[in-house]
């Protein structure tokens, strides 16, 4: 069997791996919401959990978060090197930042610019000069 390196992610690995950070950040405001915290634990706690589920594996797995790690997919650079651990952080913060800042607006356009395009890049890639691909292997 022929292996194709740096083929760009599809909508469904792209699905699954911003699925599964999505579903974690938006049960972590959910429970703050509903909680009686004080206005800074409420923030410590998402943040906490962003971290968490999003920064923190890139520090063991460069430039893949755990929903990218589950979907077989990992960021490189328009020449297909891997991206620095700083630019990842710096990429995942300002994607989520647009996300939340225009309530879901972002990710809405950010799928049809990827839709549109034969590389598969968002509005983030273009930002960051990255492209998500797929790895060899899709376990951990």
């Amino acid at each position: 069997m022929r292996e194709h390196k740096h083929l760009p992610a599809q909508f469904n690995e792209r699905i699954e791996g911003f699925a599964f950070e999505l579903v974690a950040i938006a049960f972590g405001i959910l429970v703050v919401i509903f909680m009686n915290w004080s206005f800074w634990l409420s923030v410590l706690f998402v943040f906490g959990l962003f971290y968490l589920v999003t920064l923190l594996p890139m520090w063991r797995w460069r430039a893949s978060s755990l929903g990218k790690r589950m979907a077989g997919t990992h960021i490189v650079d328009l020449s297909n090197e891997p991206i620095s651990l700083a630019r990842a952080h710096a990429r995942e913060c300002v994607k989520w930042l647009l996300i939340l800042s225009t309530i879901g607006v972002y990710a809405v356009v950010s799928f049809i610019v990827f839709s549109q395009r034969m590389d598969r890049r968002t509005l983030h890639d273009f930002l960051f000069r990255t492209k998500v691909v797929f790895r060899q292997s899709r376990f951990f």
